[in-house]
């Protein structure tokens, strides 16, 4: 302290070091965001945390098992109203043509990891994914942070989460649903996945994509832009390379595969259609904006996937009627849209700015 008071004084910036500094919460601490995670997630809310949660925000965050410098990541659960079906029959042409153009690479000698595990416990999950993971190139790891570890989540607002150091809680029903498909697909019983199991393998999928991200800092406040951006990129790279996922699981097929362009079960559905309506009606290069959005959303900053996801849209080659490049003003524009609006709304600005000719 001595040390800080004359820095002080010098007008010389402290450290923040110091032999009494706390690295981390105390055990008993945790202990309680633990046990009281439900009330926390209830309270959160109604707008009535505790102060010394609401104001430790970025220290606790509202999740138990804390440690220093993790953030959780969720998948919203979606509302009903106004929600379509997302059977196959409900899928446009050009939506069933991008499905079936989605193959499947499939790994082989997978099965050795599926021996010996009834996968009535989380761990037998965990424990087929970290096999993957430890054979998976260096750039290509599920991973980066730490080992998978799958658990249960109370919170009501989400289907699942992550704190992208190998941690993936989802809802206890949705959990019990990837134990299943996982002991199906050990059987050989691939064919008798449910939708509502391949609904929570996508969840699953949602959570380990977040664990591709070098770091664990923070996307923003919840429901912020560049939270939305975030989510939205991470949830439409999940879903476009899904057959990822599966062929690692040794699977030449994805279940339901209607659920890459619409899964209702998620808050992020109408940003994912919205994007790929961007995409569709712009005619992008849509390998290009993949590759451009795997490198912003795996070693760019979490906080500036807004970024990321204007550069995948020039890289996929958006420009206006006069060929010109998307601007980045305009991108912030159209992005609002895309998060926060419709297909028609999109539209409309595509026709307003130049970008396509009105019927």
């Amino acid at each position: 302290m001595d040390a800080d008071t004359q820095r002080i004084l010098n007008g010389e910036p402290v450290d923040g070091d110091s032999v009494n500094k706390v690295e981390e919460p105390p055990k008993g601490f945790k202990d309680w965001m633990e046990k009281n995670e439900k009330r926390i997630a209830e309270a959160r809310k109604s707008g009535t945390l505790p102060g010394f949660v609401r104001e430790n925000k970025e220290r606790v965050g509202g999740v138990k098992n804390i440690k220093k410098g993790t953030h959780a990541n969720g998948e919203e659960k979606a509302g009903t109203k106004g929600e379509k079906d997302s059977s196959i029959s409900n899928i446009s042409a050009s939506e069933k043509a991008l499905i079936a153009e989605e193959s499947v690479a499939v790994t082989n000698n997978v099965q050795e990891f599926f021996k010996g595990k009834d996968f009535k416990e989380a761990k037998d999950v965990s424990d087929v994914l970290n096999k993957i993971n430890e054979i998976l190139p260096k750039e290509e790891k599920w991973f980066v942070n730490g080992k998978p570890s799958l658990g249960i989540t109370d919170d009501p607002s989400v289907n699942g989460k992550t704190f992208r150091d190998g941690r993936i809680l989802l809802t206890k029903e949705r959990l019990e649903r990837v134990q299943t498909t996982f002991r199906k697909i050990s059987q050989g019983q691939a064919s008798d996945i449910t939708k509502e199991e391949a609904d929570a393998m996508a969840t699953l999928w949602h959570e380990i994509v977040h664990n591709r991200h070098v770091g664990l800092e923070s996307a923003g406040e919840k429901h912020s832009v560049s939270e939305r951006c975030m989510e939205l990129a991470n949830e439409w790279y999940a879903r476009h390379n899904i057959k990822v996922f599966y062929g690692h699981l040794g699977l030449d097929k994805v279940p339901y595969p209607e659920f890459i362009t619409h899964r209702k079960s998620t808050g992020y559905d109408q940003m994912v259609k919205n994007f790929d309506h961007v995409i569709g009606i712009m005619r992008l290069d849509r390998k290009e904006v993949m590759a451009s959005l795997e490198k912003s959303l795996f070693k760019g900053k979490y906080d500036d996937m807004e970024n990321g996801l204007y550069n995948a849209l020039v890289d996929g080659g958006m420009k206006n009627l006069n060929d010109m490049v998307l601007p980045e003003d305009q991108a912030k524009e159209l992005l609002s849209f895309v998060v926060k609006g419709t297909p028609a709304d999109i539209t409309d600005w595509l026709i307003g700015n130049n970008y396509l000719v009105s019927k």
